[in-house]
């Protein structure tokens, strides 16, 4: 993958655990979905794609290698971003303004001198996990599932419960009653994040 081209903001809209927004894709306008739970990147089939597909969100453009063939989630939709993307440009999501943006190296870093990491634990399969505390328990690694709608579940019956991530605690965050603990991507739904899974963490403030 290379890297950014330019760097602005674009505006997204949320879809289940897809954000879609509109774009390019080599040159043509299109929606364009980022799900940061999918392995690889999809292009609709029928779609012209070279050996690099240009990708442009407003005044961003970054070059990918030729993604795979796949069903896409929505009929305009032209391509889908996944973590082989995600992994080589870090995307900055602020979920309360509905923006994102893909970050150069030094940007990034700028950026992350003022958030706070959660650590990602990345299995050889692709599998993560972060750690999680509910009210005063200790921490304990619980899948994170970046394609779930959803934001925590835990064995709880208190829908208001003080939940951390890692040293970040969550505020306003429904917690769902369940035996099998998992953290969905709307868990970070009240904050700014950067996914920088290729180094095992994830930002934010």
């Amino acid at each position: 993958m290379a890297g950014v081209i330019g760097a602005t903001s674009g505006k997204f809209v949320l879809m289940g655990a897809m954000l879609l927004f509109q774009g390019r894709v080599d040159g043509d306008r299109s929606v364009i979905a980022v799900a940061p739970g999918a392995s690889v990147s999809t292009i609709a089939p029928g779609r012209r794609a070279g050996e690099r597909v240009r990708i442009g969100i407003g005044a961003m453009n970054l070059v990918a290698a030729k993604p795979a063939t796949g069903e896409q989630p929505g009929p305009k939709v032209g391509l889908t971003i996944g973590r082989d993307v995600l992994d080589a440009n870090p995307m900055m999501i602020a979920f309360p303004s509905h923006r994102l943006r893909l970050l150069l190296p030094a940007e990034a870093r700028r950026q992350e001198a003022r958030m706070v990491a959660i650590p990602v634990d990345v299995q050889p399969g692709g599998a993560l996990s972060v750690p999680l505390a509910i009210d005063d328990a200790a921490a304990t690694p619980v899948p994170l599932d970046l394609t779930s709608a959803t934001a925590v579940v835990a064995p709880t019956q208190n829908p208001h419960a003080t939940v951390s991530i890692g040293a970040h605690a969550l505020p306003g965050i429904a917690v769902t009653a369940g035996d099998a603990p998992e953290v969905g991507l709307l868990a970070f739904a009240r904050c700014t994040v950067i996914f920088d899974l290729s180094h095992h963490r994830i930002w934010v403030s």
